[in-house]
């Protein structure tokens, strides 16, 4: 589950979404999760663990959004969440 605000200028893309999933972890205070989409999510997780972060998730499939995420921190400890496009 997930509730979304998404921004966007009249007739241009969307540039901003503020997301809220209520049944996952909350970020620190004063932390933001900023949100990456990419093109493989296995090998970004794994490179984000060999560059010195780790991973926070699980992989979860999001089907009714066409994605799947996980959580991971990067080297200092700060959240990101990693999207991919299920459909190619």
């Amino acid at each position: 589950e997930l509730h979304e605000l998404i921004l966007a200028l009249p007739g241009q893309q969307p540039q901003f979404a503020l997301i809220q999933y209520p049944n996952l972890p909350v970020p620190q205070p004063g932390e933001a999760v900023v949100i990456l989409a990419v093109s493989d999510l296995e090998a970004t997780i794994a490179d984000v663990v060999s560059a010195g972060g780790r991973s926070l998730s699980q992989i979860y499939d999001l089907p009714q959004y066409d994605l799947k995420m996980a959580y991971v921190a990067d080297p200092e400890g700060h959240t990101l969440e990693l999207t991919q496009k299920l459909s190619a």
